[in-house]
């Protein structure tokens, strides 16, 4: 599908994407195409709601902000399909995915991935990570027992390692394919994880 936006379809590289309404799908377009031409902080409401063919008040019925919107388009064209496939046998199919989505989308996402202001994507890919530990664990633990702390501690280490590593190779740091890329996360991520359990946790 690329960035320019649609109603829930089949993309090229697996999975569905974003389910919209029309006038979420023309606000996301219309943002999306600004960003071809434009940096983020030269964006207004204005000019995406031009765009969009809508009034302003009508953007603020549905996102808060343009921050919030980069986040809601990160949450709908992505989070379905990564979460669908957070099995501890299948999980690294929805970080291919996210790869993909970046890649294929690289123009916007060089742009959006370096801002630091109002945590932009940052507390989605928290949540993401958030969400597929609540599915991980339990299913690696197998009838075993972790504190919260731990729990909590995982957590936050999966989701800085994966945003720092995953930032630094969209914007071109590491010269690794998807394929090589998703390889090292995956190794990380289950050596890491099995042998952390192995010590920490409770039978």
């Amino acid at each position: 599908m690329g960035m320019q936006g649609a109603n829930s379809k089949q993309t090229r590289w697996g999975g569905t994407m974003a389910n919209y309404s029309q006038v979420q799908q023309d606000i996301v377009t219309s943002f999306k195409q600004l960003m071809q031409e434009h940096e983020f902080d030269e964006i207004s409401i204005a000019k995406i709601a031009a765009g969009a063919r809508i009034t302003r008040r009508s953007f603020y019925n549905h996102y808060a902000d343009k921050y919030d919107l980069v986040n809601r388009i990160f949450d709908q064209e992505v989070f379905p399909f990564v979460l669908n496939v957070t099995k501890i046998n299948s999980w690294y199919q929805g970080s291919r995915f996210i790869c993909n989505y970046l890649k294929e989308n690289e123009a916007y996402y060089k742009k959006i991935l370096p801002l630091q202001r109002q945590n932009c994507l940052k507390e989605e890919f928290h949540k993401l990570t958030e969400q597929q530990m609540g599915l991980l664990i339990p299913e690696t633990l197998q009838g075993r027992t972790l504190a919260k702390e731990d729990w909590l501690f995982l957590t936050e280490y999966y989701y800085n390692a994966y945003i720092g590593l995953m930032t630094k190779w969209v914007l071109g740091v590491y010269d690794f394919t998807t394929e090589q890329f998703v390889l090292r996360w995956r190794s990380l991520l289950e050596n890491s994880l099995h042998n952390f359990l192995r010590d920490f946790a409770a039978k």
